[in-house]
């Protein structure tokens, strides 16, 4: 599955993708953490461009999952530090089933090529991203990462990409 970074469309200009993020963007699940933040900080007033200028600056960014040239699943995460908090895990419904291993092998290639130490996949409010890091912290499934027990449940390390 080809993979692009929402930063990367500054420079790329694919339209269709900015629209989907835009789309996600204005629309987020009501009353999580990132709706709660566009509207204390009133981004929801703000044109497309600017707010995603905005959103860039402010550390968001993202995975976009594509298949033939569409976009199919998302990772939206925001960067804190040499942490990458993940908070919208997104697989359209007809291409569900088996697709978080894959998903997570590019959370990873991104970890690695940016140098992040931690990673917060999960709280406890999402049954999917909870199943997961359960499995991880488990040794149920092969995965890039190390269960961070010690950090509470969602915690995840990188784990050096093997020579």
């Amino acid at each position: 599955m080809k993979t692009v970074t929402v930063s990367s469309l500054v420079r790329t200009k694919e339209e269709a993708f900015y629209r989907y993020v835009i789309g996600w963007v204005r629309n987020p699940d009501k009353g999580s953490a990132f709706d709660r933040a566009v509207k204390r900080l009133r981004l929801h007033l703000l044109p497309d461009g600017v707010l995603f200028h905005i959103l860039l600056m402010l550390r968001y960014d993202g995975i976009l999952f594509l298949e033939n040239d569409e976009v199919v699943g998302h990772i939206f995460f925001q960067r804190h530090g040499k942490e990458l908090h993940a908070f919208s895990f997104y697989t359209r419904p007809d291409m569900r089933g088996g697709r978080m291993d894959g998903m997570m092998q590019a959370l990873h290639r991104l970890c690695v090529s940016r140098e992040l130490r931690l990673v917060k996949m999960a709280d406890g409010g999402s049954e999917i991203t909870t199943r997961y890091w359960c499995k991880v912290a488990d040794r149920k499934t092969v995965a890039p990462f190390k269960a961070r027990t010690d950090l509470g449940v969602g915690w995840l390390e990188p784990l050096p990409i093997a020579a």
